[in-house]
């Protein structure tokens, strides 16, 4: 038995619709109570207020299958929901017809299913209006965690092992090929024509379909969509220069200048944003932390102006690449930057060369990749191994990509022979990827945390799984 306590439009067309089980409907108003009663034959009414404890004392409760209700007053359906769920102990499926999202917090402890009729309407009309790109309707949280596209032109993404990809919170659910349905694996390859379900924080899927649909660079959008700025005292305005180049060149859709303990100089902030052209949104916070900013789900990119490389401040940058899962800059005041410099003795040399090959487009610029191994006569069959994927990984990308990339391959320690070969260049953007929460200790040093912190180049660090 189905009860659905009050009856409005809506509520008849569904009534109407469900003609395979029995009904009781709970309606105050005794002429709309008749009318329905007599035109539906698997309909049966009570005359009275749902929210009163005597009219379900009325009803057989242990044949109760499911509880509609429909009131534009929230509180009456708060008070069935207590009734059914603390007073009777009932665990049948509860759902809530309402036309606002204002109240759905007051439903959480009855374990009840919101529906909005409204907001369902529209986005229908949203997913057609865009036949690539849907989002699901009632599934999950409803906030657009789960969306569905259609890959129609060839993208970066396209033809490459999934496992290669390296998503940040999201994945690929499912595949749709020919009318079959495939269940990915690491293995799996996206192409052209493909119906792709993707699943993940909701601020960041909804930035996924350029990438897949056109193969358009997104970087930071994978993370979120706002450029974090940390600023420890008015002075760090005057190197905002290089800061703001980044962000008129990357995709983060605003800039948030955060002040650790100290009230920005709004005069000094509103000429140099004027000097730059800041066409894009940006505004300031004033916070006790920055660790407490670093983990926000619409947070992409962490940014810090490192122009003294001091003890404490190198400290403060390790513990940082411990504490955050998104990317880190450390921004050393250069104007602009000639070329991308990647190093593949990341954790993961494809994901960090796409992030490279990423800025790259974005900046309009060209990819020098760097890798450094152990001199011929003593390397191992591992370090063969490696170095072999490295010139492999290389090619694929100069193939997808149809792109040069400058290869350098050094022999000896890594941070030693990195940082010799940076510091024979000038203006350029290095990036270097780490193992995700582990930024080195003593006994197994950092490759990417002490370059960073000893180079005169700017520094994108990229968090990486290892598998």
């Amino acid at each position: 038995m189905i009860i659905i306590c009050g009856v409005g439009f809506f509520e008849e067309q569904l009534i109407a619709s469900i003609t395979d089980r029995e009904i009781l409907v709970i309606e105050m108003d005794k002429e709309k109570a008749d009318a329905v009663q007599s035109k539906y034959p698997n309909v049966k009414c009570i005359v009275g207020d749902a929210s009163s404890i005597l009219i379900w004392k009325k009803i057989d409760l242990e044949n109760i299958q499911h509880i509609i209700t429909a009131f534009r007053d929230s509180d009456v359906s708060l008070e069935i929901c207590f009734f059914i769920r603390k007073k009777f102990k009932l665990e049948v499926p509860i759902l809530v017809i309402t036309y606002s999202n204002t109240d759905n917090d007051k439903f959480s402890e009855f374990s009840v299913t919101i529906i909005n009729p409204l907001e369902i309407s529209i986005n229908v009309i949203l997913n057609k209006l865009d036949k690539n790109y849907s989002r699901a309707i009632d599934i999950g949280i409803k906030k657009g965690e789960i969306i569905e596209m259609n890959v129609l032109s060839k993208s970066h993404l396209t033809d490459r092992k999934l496992k290669y990809i390296k998503p940040s919170n999201w994945h690929v659910a499912a595949l749709y090929r020919n009318n079959e349905i495939i269940v990915p694996n690491g293995n799996t390859k996206i192409q052209v024509g493909d119906k792709v379900i993707i699943f993940g924080e909701p601020k960041v899927v909804e930035n996924l379909a350029n990438i897949f649909l056109k193969g358009i660079p997104q970087f930071p959008l994978q993370y979120g969509k706002i450029m974090s700025v940390y600023l420890f005292a008015n002075k760090d305005l005057q190197y905002l220069k290089e800061t703001l180049f980044v962000f008129k060149h990357i995709r983060a859709q605003s800039l948030e200048l955060l002040t650790i303990n100290f009230d920005i100089d709004k005069s000094l902030l509103e000429n140099i944003i004027k000097e730059n052209k800041i066409s894009k949104d940006f505004y300031t916070t004033k916070t006790e932390s920055v660790f407490e900013n670093l983990n926000r789900p619409d947070n992409s990119i962490n940014t810090f102006i490192l122009r003294k490389s001091t003890f404490l401040r190198k400290l403060k940058i390790k513990q940082i690449l411990k504490e955050t899962s998104k990317p880190t800059a450390i921004l050393k005041a250069n104007d602009k930057f000639s070329k991308i410099i990647v190093s593949l003795n990341s954790p993961d040399m494809s994901h960090i060369l796409e992030i490279a090959v990423e800025l790259a487009r974005l900046f309009n610029i060209e990819v020098h990749a760097v890798y450094t191994t152990m001199p011929k006569a003593l390397r191992n069959h591992e370090n063969e191994e490696y170095l072999q994927e490295s010139y492999t990984i290389i090619n694929d990308f100069k193939q997808i990509y149809k792109i040069n990339i400058e290869y350098t391959v050094l022999e000896g320690n890594p941070v030693r022979e990195t940082l010799k070969f940076l510091n024979n260049v000038q203006g350029e953007l290095f990036v270097i990827g780490y193992e995700k929460f582990n930024p080195g200790s003593f006994f197994k040093p950092s490759i990417a945390y002490y370059i960073s912190t000893r180079s005169t180049l700017s520094t994108i660090l990229i968090p990486q799984s290892v598998d």
